[in-house]
């Protein structure tokens, strides 16, 4: 009898454990899951995130915090959007600069990592009346060697980067930014034109020109070519690789003023000859509008803008959004010494931030290559972290091809520049020539009109 209770209590004892011992596993791969755990003392690390409204983005920065909570047990990343700052409305930019020139001023920094880019660290510097700001109070990432063997050495040969965040490399530049002439397939094959990626000409754009203004005469399913309010100062896009073209692979620096005003004067002359096909006619009678852009709807031809505009008409329309494509823009036979891109660094870690080690641990996972690569395939954006594989490897989207063929072609060339200021030492007027292809003004009168503008511009 004694035997058999004995036996029956060591059933019960083994039946129970094994339901605890199942209890607990199941405890655990939810914590795994949701990148919570319970038997662990965790350091948080808490980051302000950017893109809550562009999804490729977003799920990116998200999964690569979950990945590094699982690789690192011993921290967890805490995330809150930069919306949610200001109530989830869509401009956050004021409700985080308070935020953080209120960590400054109390001394009392209660994030990790902040969303900090370029026109942020600006704003605040000049609410501070401090430019240099970023020197004071900010890691200054490029002291790590980790972090300068994770970037294109352009970054650093390039001061744009420096002066960017007062004289500092202030974190990851992840976020790349090439201007290009977007352009609408389905319009392009409608008109019967194939418009080249890389390596256009002027004259190949005015044949695009001229192929559509023959089309909108003769169809009555017409196309608008630009729209006037697209994005601002977009035709000082298109005129100012066509005056660097002339200009030649020369530093502009060492150019003569007579060359470069002869350079001006002839790209403001081709525009003159595209004027003659009314590229400002706005044929198919439509106006730009953010939710139902009429570019998507595959009723203009043209837009000029950076390459980040890819992911928000992907998150407007995901199916049309595919029908757009990007191109260099043209020149009249050899590139231009410079082409129109940057990258940037959209997060910064404060020096005395709670948990500042750790999260500098977290901005190097965010160097690596494997994330690049994700980033460079998921948000089709160019990024200066650099990545193992050949871009060959990278697959075959047209878009990501773009993007590479560029950096082969202009190297460390890609970057900000002011066309006034290549010309005329001066940071105003904006040189467009827009008022030549609405057919206001000759070239000579629009650049008369500039030169009289530069001699009273005090900038």
């Amino acid at each position: 009898m004694y035997k058999l209770i004995f036996y029956l209590l060591i059933c019960f004892f083994v039946l129970s454990w094994s339901c605890t011992s199942h209890q607990d596993t199941k405890t655990t791969t939810t914590s795994i899951d949701t990148s919570i755990s319970t038997s662990l003392k965790q350091t948080p690390i808490n980051w302000i995130v950017n893109w809550r409204n562009r999804e490729s983005k977003k799920n990116l920065l998200l999964s690569a915090a979950k990945e590094f909570n699982l690789l690192n047990q011993d921290l967890h990343i805490n995330i809150k959007f930069q919306e949610e700052f200001c109530n989830n409305c869509n401009d956050a930019r004021s409700a985080i600069q308070d935020t953080i020139i209120n960590m400054i001023h109390s001394g009392k920094v209660n994030w990790d990592i902040i969303v900090l880019t370029q026109k942020y660290y600006t704003e605040i510097g000049r609410l501070i009346n401090d430019p240099e700001w970023g020197k004071k109070y900010l890691v200054n990432f490029e002291e790590f060697e980790w972090f300068r063997n994770s970037h294109n050495p352009m970054i650093f040969q390039l001061p744009q980067y420096r002066d960017d965040f007062g004289g500092i490399i202030a974190g990851p530049l992840i976020e790349g930014r090439y201007f290009s002439m977007w352009y609408n397939k389905k319009v392009a094959e409608k008109l019967g034109i194939q418009i080249k990626p890389i390596g256009m000409t002027f004259d190949d754009f005015k044949g695009y020109i001229q192929k559509a203004y023959e089309y909108n005469k003769s169809n009555k399913d017409k196309v608008t070519l630009f729209i006037d309010d697209a994005s601002p100062t977009p035709m000082n896009e298109l005129l100012a690789p066509l005056v660097l073209s002339e200009l030649g692979d020369l530093e502009t620096a060492n150019v003569s003023s007579e060359k470069k005003q002869a350079a001006l004067k002839k790209a403001l002359k081709a525009f003159e000859e595209l004027a003659l096909y009314k590229p400002f006619d706005n044929a198919a009678n439509v106006k730009y509008d953010k939710e139902n852009d009429p570019i998507l709807e595959g009723k203009v031809l043209f837009y000029f803008f950076p390459s980040s505009v890819i992911n928000q008409w992907e998150e407007d329309n995901k199916v049309n959004s595919l029908n757009m494509l990007p191109a260099e823009f043209p020149v009249f036979e050899k590139p231009g010494h410079f082409y129109h891109g940057s990258y940037q660094s959209v997060w910064a870690v404060f020096k005395n931030a709670p948990h500042r080690e750790e999260a500098i641990r977290f901005m190097q996972y965010m160097c690596s290559n494997d994330i690049a690569e994700r980033w460079i395939s998921s948000t089709k954006n160019p990024t200066a972290i650099k990545v193992k594989i050949d871009a060959s490897d990278l697959g075959q989207d047209e878009i990501e091809k773009f993007s590479r063929n560029l950096e082969k072609k202009y190297g460390n060339r890609i970057k900000n520049y002011n066309l006034t200021k290549i010309l005329f030492n001066k940071e105003e007027p904006i040189i467009d020539g827009a008022d030549i292809l609405k057919g206001k003004l000759t070239a000579n009168e629009y650049y008369d009109q500039i030169i009289n503008q530069v001699r009273k511009s005090k900038k």
